[in-house]
């Protein structure tokens, strides 16, 4: 009975024991290296701003913190970078009085800009930015909560991303430029060369046949004139003498005019039809 009475007060022993311990929690730490505030000091203060240990700010350790002391419309600027930044993430671990802001200044044509967010207390680690921002210049820790004077501890803050020159620049797309549509070539309209009018055979004419001792036939279309003409060469013409008869309506081609000639000893026989031309 004395045996099970002392392992009683053992276990009660043992349990009073294990309730008075103190259970520490190990948290994996976060880390804050490889940003563009490693290490760095503040800038500027401005609006009754006060920073205690400011070092602790931004030396990669959640166990250490500054104490920041900001009355309204205060700032802290931690750090200005040169050249520019692209900016993706940051961290701001801290506590205090109410939540404060991170304001970013960044450049567009060289006109400066600011994004300021407002960042929640107790949020360790890295946090991403909604859009990246570039050409960022400096970040300022910034209190705009309307109350009188707060007091905070940054445990840390930094900021990540790349220099912007190490950014490629997106080459535009080129709009093809449209080919102008080419005027139609108005093919000029050919001259007509009117075919030469043939002469129109008026008055008293007639048709003269010259038979030749050969068997071959002559026949011209002959004004009455040139008949008579023809007629009286023939009355006083002997041996190899010869006459021109004019072929008129029938001188085609570049000639300027053509004649059949006839050799007066070579006529066997010749006829004349008489007609009126209107």
């Amino acid at each position: 009975m004395k045996k099970k009475k002392l392992t009683l007060v053992l276990v009660a022993i043992l349990v009073m024991l294990v309730s008075t311990l103190t259970v520490t929690r190990i948290y994996a730490a976060n880390d804050y290296s490889g940003g563009f505030l490693d290490g760095k000091s503040y800038s500027e203060i401005n609006g009754s701003a006060t920073a205690t240990d400011h070092s602790y700010i931004n030396d990669n350790k959640e166990n250490t913190s500054a104490t920041l002391s900001m009355t309204y419309n205060s700032y802290l600027t931690v750090y200005e970078m040169k050249p520019a930044v692209h900016l993706t993430d940051y961290a701001f671990y801290y506590t205090g009085s109410h939540n404060l802001n991170l304001q970013f200044t960044y450049l567009v044509d060289g006109v400066k800009k600011y994004k300021t967010i407002t960042v929640p207390q107790n949020v360790p680690g890295r946090i991403a930015l909604d859009k990246a921002l570039d050409n960022v210049v400096n970040v300022s820790i910034y209190n705009t909560s309307g109350v009188a004077k707060g007091t905070y501890l940054v445990k840390e803050l930094n900021v990540y991303g790349v220099l912007q020159t190490e950014v490629p620049v997106e080459t535009p797309a080129l709009t093809p430029t449209p080919e102008p549509t080419p005027e139609p070539t108005i093919e000029p309209t050919p001259t007509v060369t009117p075919s030469p009018t043939p002469e129109q055979a008026t008055g008293n004419r007639a048709i003269l046949v010259v038979t030749m001792t050969n068997g071959l036939e002559k026949e011209f279309d002959l004004p009455m004139s040139e008949v008579n003409t023809f007629l009286n060469w023939y009355d006083t013409a002997s041996g190899s003498t010869r006459y021109g008869i004019d072929k008129h309506d029938n001188n085609k081609g570049p000639f300027t005019s053509r004649k059949d000639y006839v050799i007066f000893d070579k006529i066997l026989t010749f006829s004349v039809d008489e007609y009126s031309a209107k």
